[in-house]
């Protein structure tokens, strides 16, 4: 299976899903440009 851009940057940064917050929903730039769309205030990290 690829690995999806999230892994991939996680991965450059040293990071795995496990050292994030339980529960915790993984999106990528196109999931975040949808929403951002639709928003009044957006905060991308």
């Amino acid at each position: 299976m690829a690995a999806n851009s999230n892994e991939i940057t996680m991965g450059m940064f040293g990071f795995s899903t496990d050292d994030f917050i339980e529960g915790i929903e993984f999106a990528g730039a196109a999931t975040y440009l949808e929403v951002a769309q639709k928003s009044s205030q957006d905060l991308f990290i």
